[in-house]
């Protein structure tokens, strides 16, 4: 990643990311590496307020450490900046159909309530600007998307199992066992002494 300019700079989170670095001119250089996760590593490998804008999507329920991965994303932000989160979470006690699209099974699984989200999110010291459950659109859109025949190329065509782990995402969202929630939270800016 090249060094912070003026404008945008999207962070990441640990796992498997996609990392777009904002540069001027709007160009853009895609690359993909694996960074440490957070049982291998205790810090992002980026220096403390790097970052404008870190995106996290579908990437908490793979994390159980939820405390660790967001305060490590307020101290990649810079003052400021912004958290923004697309996420699924579960909506309380209950049983789940597996395989999901991020666990095939429950022990793989680490969902946690909105407010169990929220909560991380602000106990990491990042205050909640924007927090929306955006279930009921999603639960249609992904039975709109399994009642289409499928395309050629798709996400079944890189996630094993994706028709099952669909069907399974999708029962879960339409009985209400989980939420989808979209979220931005922001990094406070520092105050002049």
């Amino acid at each position: 990643m090249t060094p912070a300019t003026p404008g945008p700079r999207p962070a990441c989170v640990p796992g498997d990311v996609t990392i777009i670095a904002a540069r001027p001119a709007g160009q853009r250089r895609r690359r993909r590496r694996r960074l440490p996760g957070p049982h291998r590593r205790p810090r992002l490998p980026f220096a403390d307020a790097s970052f404008d804008v870190v995106i996290s999507q579908h990437v908490q329920m793979n994390v159980a450490d939820k405390d660790r991965l967001y305060a490590e994303a307020r101290r990649v932000l810079a003052p400021g900046g912004r958290l923004a989160i697309w996420d699924i979470t579960v909506a309380g006690p209950g049983e789940l159909d597996y395989p999901l699209p991020w666990a095939d099974q429950p022990g793989r699984s680490h969902l946690a309530t909105p407010g169990q989200l929220r909560a991380a999110i602000e106990s990491a010291g990042l205050e909640v600007a924007h927090w929306t459950d955006l279930t009921e659109p999603a639960a249609a859109l992904m039975v709109s998307v399994l009642a289409r025949p499928p395309e050629p190329l798709g996400l079944h065509a890189f996630v094993p199992s994706f028709a099952v782990k669909a069907r399974n995402l999708t029962r879960g969202l339409t009985a209400g066992h989980l939420r989808v929630i979209q979220g931005i939270a922001l990094r406070a800016t520092l105050r002049s002494p």
